[in-house]
């Protein structure tokens, strides 16, 4: 039986068939976790990892992240502890019949493999960590959660405008600002409120709250709050009035909402 509400986590529509390719095998030895060479058969299709901690389930996820250009002449220190003299090697073959290799002498994605440069606008891939700044701060309750630093990370090369400059291009702070808030406020809240609806109805994200404070050292300070519509009432400090459940459908529903736009 299917439930219609989830008809909104669905994969967006394909602009154009490079889209389609995927990744079909995947080879990693003398990297992290690996010391002896791991092969995983996907073909294309979606894989489930799971395990206890240890079993190197963020070895594989660090190894993803290579494909958006992250890191990857960085590759050599991150050696297997146990098997010093094994250099790390991360294969990617695809369903295009082409193989991509990730080494210690790696410090790009080489030429041909084009369709992996929408992965440079944003990494698919957050872990508990990144989550957890959305509603987790060591400033305390009675404190607002600054999220802009976060914010600016993810959508630092989303294009803005009708010459799609990218965001971090802005070099003038206020146009900065003020096309970061138009992007978040006014063409981004409505989808992250929609998947938000899918876990619950009695709240949404009244408002990203953007504003400039004067630090201690005397700096302007850029801060992003989540201002939270909780049956009709607004909540400043939403971080210690929703519970768990509703605080990871609010960090759950960002991470959907960059999954659809990129």
């Amino acid at each position: 039986m299917s439930d219609p509400r989830l008809e909104i986590l669905g994969a967006p529509k394909v602009a154009y068939a490079v889209d389609s390719i995927r990744i079909t095998h995947i080879k990693i030895k003398g990297y992290r976790f690996f010391s002896s060479p791991i092969e995983l058969s996907i073909d294309g299709k979606n894989l489930l990892l799971y395990g206890e901690n240890g079993t190197g389930k963020s070895s594989i996820y660090r190894a993803l992240g290579l494909l958006a250009g992250k890191n990857i002449d960085k590759i050599s220190g991150e050696k297997n502890v146990f098997s010093p003299e094994e250099m790390p090697e991360i294969e990617f073959a695809f369903s295009d019949s082409k193989t991509l290799t990730f080494d210690s002498d790696s410090t790009e994605i080489p030429l041909g493999f084009e369709y992996l440069k929408p992965l440079a606008l944003f990494v698919p891939l957050l872990d508990y960590k990144r989550l957890l700044r959305i509603h987790f701060s060591s400033i305390g309750e009675g404190e607002r959660i600054n999220i802009y630093n976060m914010l600016r990370d993810l959508f630092s090369m989303y294009p803005v405008g009708d010459k799609g400059t990218k965001l971090s291009e802005i070099r003038n702070f206020p146009e900065y600002f003020s096309a970061f808030e138009s992007l978040i406020n006014r063409e981004l809240l409505p989808k992250i409120n929609d998947f938000i609806g899918v876990f619950d109805k009695d709240f949404s994200i009244d408002k990203f709250e953007f504003t400039t404070e004067i630090d201690e050292s005397g700096r302007p300070e850029p801060r992003i709050s989540i201002l939270i519509d909780y049956r009709e009432t607004l909540i400043e400090r939403y971080h210690s009035f929703l519970n768990e459940a509703r605080l990871s459908a609010l960090a759950i529903s960002l991470y959907l909402l960059l999954s659809a736009v990129f």
